[in-house]
């Protein structure tokens, strides 16, 4: 046919051209549909292909072979069945085909044409997409799609493009290797990458919605100057970069499994904004700059290179913007130009250099890294150590120029690095020389609030405006160079002399130059057990070219200290001007022992002896500084007044229990209540003999013991009637004390008198007694921690006053069988003679007169029987009741040091 002639297809059935038609005009399929069969089946002629009524399908027979056709357009509704066949599309006009191709393997070749051809279908065609042909667009706008398409190719110039109203995700799967563009313009778009490709051409965007996300595991390699805007997402495979190719513009989130893959040489790429869990490889030695735009972020994916291969730059438009690094990673260089590289291990660092040319290194925790680093920029600068953090550089530092130690935390120099030059500043923290390391500049400055400590070289004119603290611990820092006091220099000492923190100034100038207005002395023990003895000196500062000026004040950081400065021609003296005893008082939780230490801190200390037992005092642990104050103090003599105590108790029970035997065995009081109790002897001797023993432990403040008592008290009982009795005895006792742990003894001997009476008759009785004791007393003390080995004996003596009131009542209940209530009450006065020890030395005590008081009260329910025989009574009883023990006077005992 000719140019005027065309073909419509109408009618619901299918119409099949197996011919190779050469008609020229347009084919219309307005219903039904219209089958390309056999090799030779075409309309390749054809001017235009329109399927225009919804339902209507052009299909292209199973096996049919490719075909092509010219310009195509179509409703929604419509279908182009592919099959397993390929369609060339020779688009000349720009139209839209609305409606869905299908098929099982065939694809779509957008061919030789500039007209744009617009796919707004939810296409499902399993085969590839190819565009190809001198210019033109393939389009899938808002509802189009290509989705299943096996694979994309574009040669230039063609181009694949999405155009849309309104942002909307789209998706393709394999990019194959080509160089035609893309354009997102609005939309995100998803390559689900199934095999190996390089795409060469340019992918560009409108806004900054319109970006790339790589999926699938295979690898796609972009070559091209890419210049879209919005995110690239790594979610999978590999997205690598050749030196021509770049994704400078658009932000970077690498998701594990994802790969970002550096393979750009000597062209350095930019990765925006990088994030996320996904690795970076770097195949050869290139770099790549992470710009960070306005924001934060954090990568916490592995950098994997080698000691060769890798450089990562930090580039931030503001200075508090901060990238984290928290993988595990191994390139080549680290360089931060501007904004906040923060690190938690050396394990997020680089392998062979940390370049600092601007901005700021941080170290949010403690660790350690051997990784050099480089000064060389005029930019500011910093690496800062976050709160109660250490960093500890191990590898060199080279610098000639401006860097500052920021952040609370501390900067530790451990390497020598000789020969920098530029101005170092502690601003803030610590920073830390350790032994034989060396950090150099032109001039170091701490500022006010910061402090320069270490035992190791500052090889600098160093400006103190904040604190110097030579040593970890006791320890020299040297400067090489010049020294200017403006600050606090704090100084630790010991009792040992000159055993102190010192500054060394050596080299040219070698010159130390105190500030007579600001700068200030310091000055702290370094135990807080520790004796330091007046007239002790430490030389704290040396300098080889001269001193000049002197300290405005010099501070004692403990009340007991007292210092005087000597200021010589090249040193600086400190000396103590008083003797101080340091003991821990506030840990001691002993109140004996916590008063011993308060003593010994007041004692005088002119006795050569007694600053040898307070050398021995301050070497002692808590524990053992503990027993050695208890040792010293007078708190075990307390063993004597308990055993006084005791064995006034047991002669007062003896009495009592003597007297109510006479009532509790008169016959006639008993057995016949409407008589009078029957009158015993007129006199009776009676003897008793008595023994204890007590095995005392840490209880009310004593130091445990041992101790064994034997005694006998006898006496004479005058009846005057037969119910009144009257008495008189006396007694001996030795009582053996044994200190616990070897610590010594003490031997008492004790003389009793007491005088007894009672009142009885057929309901109860009352009886009373009192007591006097006469105490002798022999002691030996010893004394026993660290190197003292001494043995303090004393002799004095003592008396004591026990008084006892007693009563009971008497309620017959069946025969010889007695209900009897009774009240006790003993008043016990203990009094002991002071006295002084002897053999001890220093340690000898002057004991101060001593005594304590104490009322004892006892209410029982007895219930008793009687079982009388010829010349015996015995009463078996049942009793229940309450005791009752106050001290009214403290037993307190007081003493001093004979020595002191």
């Amino acid at each position: 046919g000719g140019a005027l002639s065309s073909i419509i297809k109408a009618g619901s059935s299918k119409l099949t051209l197996s011919g190779t038609n050469t008609y020229t005009g347009s084919t219309t399929i307005n219903a039904g549909i219209l089958e390309l069969s056999t090799g030779t089946g075409s309309i390749s002629s054809s001017s235009a292909v329109a399927i225009s009524t919804s339902g209507a399908s052009l299909d292209i027979a199973s096996s049919a072979g490719s075909k092509t056709i010219k310009t195509l357009s179509g409703v929604s509704g419509t279908n182009i069945n592919l099959n397993n066949n390929d369609l060339t599309i020779n688009q000349s006009s720009a139209l839209t085909y609305s409606g869905v191709i299908t098929g099982v393997s065939g694809g779509i070749i957008k061919d030789a044409s500039s007209a744009n051809l617009t796919l707004a279908g939810v296409n499902t065609y399993a085969g590839p997409t190819s565009i190809t042909g001198t210019g033109g667009k393939l389009i899938i706008n808002d509802t189009g799609t290509i989705s299943d398409s096996s694979s994309l190719t574009i040669t230039s110039p063609g181009i694949f493009a999405i155009e849309t109203t309104a942002s909307t995700a789209k998706s393709i799967k394999t990019l194959s290797t080509s160089d035609g563009n893309i354009e997102l313009n609005t939309n995100p778009l998803t390559i689900t990458q199934g095999a190996n490709a390089t795409y060469s051409g340019v992918i560009s965007s409108t806004t900054t919605a319109g970006g790339i996300t790589k999926a699938g595991t295979s690898k796609l390699t972009l070559s091209g100057a890419n210049t879209y805007t919005g995110p690239t997402t790594i979610t999978a495979g590999t997205l690598t970069l050749e030196p021509t190719g770049s994704i400078d513009a658009s932000p970077v989130t690498i998701t594990s499994p994802g790969i970002l893959e550096a393979n750009n040489g000597a062209s350095v790429k930019n990765v925006r904004n990088l994030q996320g869990t996904g690795n970076i490889e770097f195949p050869i030695n290139s770099s790549l700059t992470v710009p960070l735009i306005s924001t934060s972020t954090t990568y916490s994916g592995n950098i994997i290179g080698s000691a060769a291969n890798g450089t990562i730059i930090l580039s931030a438009n503001l200075a508090t913007n901060v990238l984290t690094l928290s993988g595990t990673n191994s390139f080549n260089t680290m360089q931060i130009n501007s904004g906040v590289l923060s690190v938690s291990s050396d394990n997020n660092l680089s392998d062979t250099l940390i370049r600092l040319q601007g901005g700021t290194f941080r170290a949010t925790e403690t660790f350690t890294t051997s990784t050099p680093f480089s000064i060389t920029t005029a930019s500011a600068k910093a690496i800062e150590v976050l709160t109660d953090k250490t960093l500890t550089l191990d590898g060199t530092i080279t610098a000639n120029n401006t860097v500052s130690k920021t952040g609370a935390g501390t900067l530790s120099i451990n390497s020598s690095n000789a020969g920098n030059t530029g101005i170092t500043t502690v601003a803030a923290g610590t920073m830390l020389i350790k032994p034989a390391a060396r950090w150099s500049a032109d001039t170091v400055n701490i500022s006010s609030g910061a402090s320069l400590t270490g035992t190791g070289t500052v090889e600098a004119a160093v400006t103190n405006a904040g604190t110097i603290s030579p040593g970890e611990s006791i320890g020299t820092l040297t400067i090489d160079g010049a020294y200017a006091e403006n600050g606090t220099l704090e100084i630790e000492i010991t009792s040992t002399p000159n055993d102190s923190d010192r500054v060394a100034v050596i080299g040219a100038p070698g010159t130390a130059t105190l500030n007579p207005a600001t700068s200030i002395l310091s000055v702290l023990p370094l135990s807080s057990t520790e004796f330091f003895l007046e007239g002790t000196e430490y030389i704290i500062i040396t300098a080889t070219g001269g001193r000049s000026g002197t300290f405005s004040n010099v501070i004692d950081t403990d009340s007991r200290l007292r210092f005087t400065v000597r200021y010589e021609a090249n040193q600086v003296v400190l000396i103590m001007s008083d003797s101080a005893l340091f003991l821990p008082i506030n840990d001691i939780t002993n109140k004996n022992a916590r008063a011993v230490a308060e003593y010994l801190g007041s004692c005088n200390f002119s006795n050569p002896d007694f600053v040898s037992v307070l050398v021995s005092l301050s070497s002692l642990n808590l524990d053992n500084l503990t027993d050695a104050l208890l040792q010293i103090s007078p708190a075990r003599f307390g063993a004597l007044q308990l055993t006084n105590y005791t064995n006034n108790q047991t002669v007062s029970k003896i009495l009592t229990d003597r007297l109510r035997k006479l009532y509790r065995c008169n016959k006639g009081c008993k057995e016949d209540r409407d008589e009078p109790c029957t009158k015993p002897k007129t006199y009776e001797f009676w003897v008793e003999p008595f023994s204890y023993f007590t095995h005392q432990r840490n209880l009310e403040d004593q130091r445990p013991f041992k101790n064994k008592v034997f005694g006998t008290i006898m006496g004479t009982d005058f009846n005057f009637s037969n119910h009144i009795n009257f008495g008189g005895a006396g007694g001996y006792s030795y009582a053996d004390i044994d200190w616990r742990g070897n610590l010594g003894y003490a031997k008492m001997h004790s003389a009793y008198g007491s005088l007894y009476a009672s009142n009885y008759n057929h309901f109860g009785f009352i009886n009373a007694s009192v007591i006097g004791t006469g105490n002798f007393y022999d002691t030996k003390r010893k004394i026993r921690f660290a190197d003292v080995d001494r043995k303090a004996k004393g002799k004095h003596k003592g008396f004591d006053i026990t008084t006892h009131l007693g009563g009971g009542l008497d309620f017959l209940m069946n025969d010889n069988f007695y209900f009897q209530p009774t009240l006790d009450v003993d008043y016990t006065y203990v009094w002991h003679d002071g006295f002084k020890e002897r053999g001890a030395d220093s340690l000898n005590l002057i004991v101060d007169t001593s005594n304590f008081s104490r009322v004892r009260g006892v209410a029982l329910l007895n219930f008793i029987k009687d079982i009388k025989f010829t010349n015996l009574c015995i009463s078996p009883a049942l009793r229940a009741g309450y005791a009752y023990e106050d001290e009214l006077s403290t037993a307190k005992i007081t003493s001093r040091l004979e020595g002191v």
